[in-house]
């Protein structure tokens, strides 16, 4: 491997993450695996490219052996940018071009697959929950058919147990990122206007402001003040005024990615002075996190943090409006949502090195949403606390 030009960590960062999926694929009897997300092919390479975004063209992806040898298939338009993003050797690229001796992907991929004797392997490929392959469907049969002894496999379960442990250097990445954002949404209340600020509006200073402060992207963030869109959860900001009448209330969701890792929580306000109820409702909400937080240690399973948070909600009153049973948060790194998700039938154990959104909410459709979303990191001990805007309901107005 090397230190390329725009490399994101140094090499010996890359190299412990092939070691940790030479190791896990060698305990699965896994042969090789084919990685095509972006996310995966930066993780393990740290290839990036603009043009992840087209639909056309193919920046790069990974075949890595059960040895941690690695090839990177893309297309000589991208080769350039792939060789000074990764920490790929100059001998470990196939590009294809049209009109040349490997005129397109699946042509590459081939010839890679062959010349690390691959032609009886069992793949791993991106079959599992978080993942969703970046192959078109004609490519992915012409591997079948070029290949009729490989066996493909899931390897989503191993590719999540060595992604949801964060290293060092990633914990620092996401500290970042969560103080940017906590600064941005206290900013952002207020800014707010009641009857005058647009949803839109809000987001795009909120957008710019984690931009000012050393983001690189910024989600779609789920901006809601109006009491007609008090139920529509994840949904885009719209140009639509924020409420002005008394109680309102506001939810705010998302956050930015600040060179590759992404925070997420939520922060809730109200128009003037909230209802006594509203203020029980939300009072409800911070104490259901806290006792998500208290829950989240090393050697738990995630399950068991959901038990205790859906218990903690449906002995409280606000039980009716509880909206997070079965699963109440997730994993947060180079994708906003990761595996393992804090939910039930899921029996992850909890590791020092992950990094949770810890988010169960309420929802009543007359008063509004009310939901606290912190990210925090497990420590040998409990959690860290990475996002550090107030746990208030905020007034506007």
């Amino acid at each position: 491997m090397k230190q390329s030009l725009l490399l994101e960590f140094p090499v010996a960062e890359y190299a412990a993450r092939l070691r940790a999926l030479a190791s896990g694929m060698k305990a699965r009897g896994m042969d090789a695996v084919l990685l095509t997300m972006p996310s995966n092919v930066r993780y393990f390479s740290g290839l990036r490219s603009i043009v992840w975004v087209s639909n056309v063209s193919m920046p790069g992806v990974l075949l890595i052996n059960s040895d941690g040898v690695m090839r990177v298939i893309g297309s000589a338009s991208n080769n350039p940018t792939a060789r000074v993003t990764s920490c790929a050797q100059d001998d470990w690229f196939y590009a294809y071009r049209a009109g040349t001796d490997i005129p397109s992907f699946s042509a590459a991929l081939h010839l890679a697959m062959r010349d690390m004797k691959l032609e009886r392997a069992r793949l791993g490929m991106e079959f599992g929950e978080g993942f969703r392959m970046r192959m078109i469907m004609d490519d992915y049969n012409a591997l079948l058919a070029a290949f009729p002894n490989v066996e493909m496999v899931d390897a989503a379960q191993l590719l999540w147990d060595i992604r949801s442990v964060k290293s060092q250097l990633e914990q620092d990445r996401l500290r970042e990122c969560s103080k940017i954002n906590s600064r941005v949404f206290e900013a952002a209340f207020e800014r707010i206007v009641p009857g005058v600020s647009t949803e839109e509006e809000i987001y795009q200073f909120m957008a710019a402001e984690c931009f000012r402060l050393g983001a690189e992207s910024m989600l779609q963030l789920d901006v809601r003040g109006r009491k007609d869109r008090y139920g529509q959860g994840n949904c885009p900001p719209s140009w639509l005024p924020f409420g002005d009448e008394e109680g309102t209330a506001i939810l705010l969701d998302g956050g930015p990615c600040v060179r590759g890792y992404y925070s997420d929580i939520i922060r809730v306000g109200v128009v003037g002075k909230p209802s006594p109820r509203q203020e029980e409702l939300f009072k409800i909400a911070d104490e259901g996190n806290q006792v998500g937080l208290d829950a989240l240690k090393p050697g738990v399973t995630v399950e068991e943090v959901c038990r205790k948070v859906d218990a903690f909600f449906a002995s409280s009153r606000a039980a009716e409006q509880y909206n997070s049973k079965g699963w109440v948060g997730h994993c947060v790194g180079l994708d906003v949502h990761e595996y393992p998700c804090l939910s039930l039938g899921d029996e992850t154990v909890v590791k020092p090195g992950m990094v949770f959104a810890v988010e169960p909410g309420i929802t009543d459709k007359s008063l509004g949403g009310f939901c606290i979303e912190e990210n925090v990191l497990v420590t040998e001990t409990g959690v860290e606390l990475l996002s550090n805007a107030p746990r208030k309901l905020y007034r506007v107005g």
